[in-house]
């Protein structure tokens, strides 16, 4: 999340009185990285790392989610709680 926060900041930063700040709200990292590397605001050593990051941390999260056994009623907490956490 730390990575979508302050690539939110920069784009928002970027294109102020341009694009609503609200949208970049609905970016993914993913998106978020793309948008900073193709405005100019990274360069392509920081986007190639930040994409590898990504990659990590989406390969720890499904092998967590692949781990977990859960009965329905905590499946759907576990989900909700992920949604408001952007995992």
């Amino acid at each position: 999340m730390l990575l979508e926060t302050i690539g939110q900041w920069k784009l928002r930063a970027h294109f102020e009185g341009k694009i609503k700040p609200q949208r970049f709200d609905r970016l993914g990292l993913e998106q978020i990285i793309m948008f900073l590397f193709a405005s100019g605001l990274i360069d392509y050593p920081t986007y190639t790392i930040m994409m590898e990051v990504r990659r990590m941390r989406n390969n720890v999260v499904h092998k967590l989610w692949e781990g977990l056994t859960l009965d329905p009623k905590q499946a759907k907490t576990t989900i909700n709680l992920s949604n408001v956490l952007k995992l």
